[in-house]
């Protein structure tokens, strides 16, 4: 039921001028008024935006009498709501589905320079008038508000079931095979270009991202549903199978393409981790010799506590107020945490020249302890997050950290 990917080979070479100009390719021209209904999956590359960073899909129809092409997207959110980020991170964010025209949806493409894709559908006519009045009433007010769920909700899943009614269930019947990925890939992959928040991302994510998937799952991300478009073929009314898209096209050829094909490598992030270990270790050799070196030792290790303490007391909260699956609990929340505030009030006593004391030289020694004991849980079967980089990014600097101000604590 899956032919070769010979139409994604024009990805990479073909180019085209604006899809409303005249010289547009036939094969992906806008149907006229008085022409037969043409539906175009239309697939738009991330942006420069963190909005963006998963790309965005949406369903175009034109001819069937309309007089001019309609634009169906499930992606819109008011940018200007109260508490947005607050409803996104909890799970409580209203997304609406838009009608609009295509003028407005390219002028959208065309200011923000991302790449369009459009993929024409093979639909016969009266399915596809009967889905043109499914996706025009989920648009009208009192239907088209919904709550958006990054995996089982979005602009992506909603185009999705779209194209399957077209198909009519044909579509799903072609993906229930395992992915070739996971969700924590896919999110890697896509956020390469802030890497501080991938990196927090990834610290945040429970083995819930880690689980496996079937392609129709993994196609909450609009790249992928354009690719399973391009390969299957689907048959009606028991007629032989043929090509869902009977033609892909770039659309637009902007700044802005899709993600890379494999996600980056992890090794990288061990670095920082790695480098601020040392120069605690560095740092505490001198503590007998310099007395700055007491100072130093104790800010850099309260520093890398502060960092450790911020990132998992907002984890611990995220996972507190939100419903999204995959927030929490982590298991690097053993090695960053509330708990790492401890290393922060023994980096700060330690710079000053003041002794830990018994309660907080055992706090810090509990939080170095809890971290180490990521170690052997990533060796159990029950514990299945991806997370081996994560603990030698952070467990080497916690511990280096902990064994300096413990050490000369005790020796002086």
């Amino acid at each position: 039921m899956l032919r070769p990917l010979a139409t994604l080979a024009l990805l990479s070479t073909l180019s085209t001028p604006a899809f409303a100009q005249s010289k547009r390719p036939p094969e992906c021209a806008l149907s006229s008024p008085t022409g037969d209904l043409r539906v175009h999956l239309l697939t738009v590359s991330p942006g420069d935006q963190l909005f963006t960073a998963m790309g965005h899909t949406a369903v175009a129809f034109s001819g069937g009498g309309l007089n001019e092409p309609v634009v169906y997207s499930w992606g819109a959110f008011d940018g200007k709501q109260d508490g947005l980020l607050l409803k996104f991170l909890s799970g409580r964010l209203p997304y609406y589905v838009s009608e609009q025209s295509w003028g407005h949806f390219w002028k959208g493409v065309k200011k923000h320079d991302r790449t369009l894709v459009g993929q024409v559908l093979d639909i016969p006519q009266d399915q596809a008038a009967s889905v043109l009045g499914q996706a025009h009433l989920s648009a009208a007010p009192e239907n088209r508000e919904y709550v958006y769920h990054w995996a089982e909700a979005n602009c992506s899943t909603k185009a999705r079931n779209v194209v399957n009614d077209l198909t009519r269930g044909a579509f799903f019947d072609l993906l229930q095979g395992p992915a070739s990925t996971t969700a924590r890939q896919e999110g890697f992959r896509h956020l390469h270009r802030w890497p501080v928040l991938s990196f927090a991302w990834r610290f945040e994510a429970s083995s819930y991202l880690d689980k496996p998937i079937t392609e129709w799952e993994r196609l909450m991300l609009p790249e992928h549903l354009m690719r399973e478009v391009a390969k299957a073929e689907v048959s009606f009314d028991g007629a032989a199978p043929v090509p869902l898209a009977k033609a892909t096209c770039v659309m637009n050829d902007g700044t802005y393409g899709f993600a890379p094909a494999t996600p980056p490598a992890k090794w990288p992030w061990m670095l920082p981790g790695l480098l601020g270990s040392a120069l605690v270790l560095l740092s505490s050799a001198q503590v007998d010799k310099l007395s700055r070196a007491r100072r130093w030792t104790g800010l850099l290790a309260g520093m890398y506590g502060l960092v450790l303490a911020v990132l998992g007391t907002s984890g611990v909260l995220l996972w507190a107020i939100s419903s999204l699956d995959g927030v929490g609990p982590s298991e690097n929340f053993l090695l960053a945490g509330p708990q790492t505030w401890a290393l922060v009030w023994a980096g700060e006593r330690f710079s000053q020249g003041r002794p830990l004391g018994d309660r907080l030289e055992k706090a810090i020694i509990a939080v170095a302890a809890l971290g180490l004991l990521t170690l052997p849980i990533n060796l159990l079967p029950w514990f299945n997050q991806d997370n081996g980089h994560m603990v030698l990014a952070l467990l080497p600097g916690l511990v280096a950290s902990v064994a300096a101000l413990v050490g000369h604590d005790r020796k002086a």
